[in-house]
């Protein structure tokens, strides 16, 4: 699993209550509307351009895995995107497979912020509009970390971005399975990638849509994914060795005019259904990853979705939604699909890491991590899981890698693996859940399993 590291250094917290099962609740809390950003203050041009929090960036130093020449050049989410793609490469690079016959698709926001706002301000104080740096636009680019990536390392097969803010990384997932499904590739990079820079940190700030003691922060998560007959728990040489299978992956959307349970109630709906194109009950599942617990609001959104989803004799309020609980997808949904992860992490959390699900597939990822997320759970686990009305443990990631939007589901996906990768990790648990939702009304989820064989 691709993992570069995580771009803040987090204040010691205390970790969360441990919960006995997803409670249901009365009343989901309004969620609050997001004011304008003003301009940003004047100590933003100061030495000091971050928010009073405390939060700074990580140090990063690519250098040692991407070389100096040219580094200068590139934006922090190229950085940190190219270091990520380059450590999975590298391990295909180790099982004898062609790595240029590989595809990539890269889920974000909106690319590097702060390349685009730096790009935009030059225009503006320049004698001329068009007296600026052109070396400068190329990292202005949504696509432009995909695209130095296949430059690069010489890639030749399909190439693409997607942004989707929360959902960034789900929907890089539908991509590439669609990809592999119909032929254009054989081997495929699916991650996500955010970048913390001054320009986002203010708008989080500003907006007060952290709970307390959550901090917004970066990374870049990459899975190496191939078809399942090309690889496996006993894969030849030259083939990947799977270390998870991804059995559905779907997404759909809710009107958010018509309140948060319409979003919280499409959320369950798109659960259900991806366990249901994965042949299993919400009886299967056995922990759940949600990505939204450090947002106001929305964590309980995504709390009540779980609970009415995966809690048996439960049902959910519902009201006025749109869209479906999957786009269209090519094959079938069910069908393993698997990947690997290694790489220099702080800690388990370099464990294996899987990819996308519309047939079989499975290959390796790496990256670097650095933060405080170094357990194999990579942040709190809360729930019991013993029963059928507990409900399945969760893991809680915000606390120890802070808010990272686009890439939340990509190390949401290695913060799982890498717990069942663990020598500790629970021998009973074989079925996960990663859920997503959007301010916008945008919901997904993934459904995630262990190999049959290790």
């Amino acid at each position: 699993m691709g993992l570069a590291p995580l771009a803040h250094a987090l204040p010691a917290e205390p970790a969360e209550p441990a919960e006995s099962a997803v409670p249901a609740e009365s009343a989901v809390p309004a969620v609050p509307a997001v004011p304008a950003v003003s301009a940003v203050p004047e100590v933003f041009t100061g030495e000091d351009p971050y928010p009073p929090t405390g939060l700074r960036p990580a140090r990063f130093e690519p250098a040692g895995i991407l070389g100096r020449k040219g580094l200068s050049r590139l934006t922090r989410t190229e950085q940190l995107g190219l270091a990520a793609c380059t450590l999975a490469l590298n391990e295909l690079d180790e099982t004898g497979a062609e790595p240029t016959a590989t595809g990539v698709v890269l889920g974000t926001s909106a690319g590097s912020l702060a390349a685009i706002a730096a790009f935009t301000q030059d225009t503006l104080l320049q004698e001329r509009p068009y007296l600026v740096n052109p070396s400068d636009f190329p990292g202005t680019l949504m696509n432009s970390t995909a695209g130095r990536t296949a430059i690069r390392h010489h890639l030749t097969d399909v190439n693409a971005t997607v942004s989707g803010g929360p959902l960034a990384f789900l929907h890089a997932l539908r991509f590439a399975r669609n990809a592999l499904h119909q032929g254009h590739t054989s081997r495929i990079l699916a991650g996500a990638v955010e970048e913390l820079s001054p320009y986002n940190a203010w708008a989080w700030y500003r907006a007060k849509a952290l709970k307390a003691g959550a901090v917004p922060g970066e990374a870049a998560a990459v899975f190496a994914l191939q078809p399942p007959t090309q690889g496996g728990a006993g894969a030849a040489p030259g083939r990947m060795r799977a270390q998870a299978e991804l059995l559905a992956c779907e997404t759909g959307f809710a009107d958010i005019a018509h309140g948060p349970l319409a979003v919280s109630a499409r959320l369950a709906a798109c659960i259900r259904h991806a366990l249901h194109r994965s042949g299993l009950t919400p009886a299967d599942v056995d922990i759940a990853v949600p990505t939204a617990t450090g947002r106001h609001g929305w964590a309980a959104v995504e709390r009540r979705a779980l609970h009415h989803a995966l809690t048996p004799n439960t049902t959910p309020t519902t009201g006025p939604t749109t869209g479906s609980a999957s786009g269209p997808t090519a094959g079938p949904a069910s069908g393993p699909a698997s990947g690997s992860a290694s790489g220099p992490t702080t800690g388990p959390a370099s464990g294996p890491a899987s990819g996308p699900a519309s047939g079989p597939t499975s290959g390796p990822a790496s990256g670097p991590a650095s933060g405080p997320a170094s357990g194999p759970a990579s942040g709190p686990a809360s729930g019991s899981g013993s029963g059928p009305a507990a409900g399945p443990v969760q893991l809680h990631l915000h606390t120890a890698l802070g808010e990272t939007h686009s890439a939340a589901g990509a190390l949401a996906l290695a913060a799982l693996l890498a717990r069942w990768q663990h020598p500790t990790a629970p021998t009973r648990e074989r079925v996960g859940v990663i859920t997503a939702v959007a301010p916008e009304g945008s919901v997904g989820c993934a459904v995630i399993t262990r190999p049959t064989t290790t």
